[in-house]
């Protein structure tokens, strides 16, 4: 009983931070942070050097 009280409050936060978040994207568009749009990574080999850095560092 005493861990069901204790979610309550954290269910009443999450639902809060749910009906106040923005209806816009939220994906960051830094070049360091997030992989690059997959038609550049095909056309530019520098996105590509990028992406395959990215991803095979654990980056992300």
């Amino acid at each position: 009983m005493l861990k069901v009280e204790e979610l309550r409050p954290s269910l009443r936060i999450l639902e809060q931070c749910l009906n106040n978040m923005p209806a816009v994207p939220f994906k960051a568009d830094h070049l360091l942070t997030t992989p690059p749009p997959k038609e550049l990574t095909l056309q530019h080999i520098e996105t590509l050097i990028t992406h395959f850095l990215q991803f095979s560092s654990g980056g992300r």
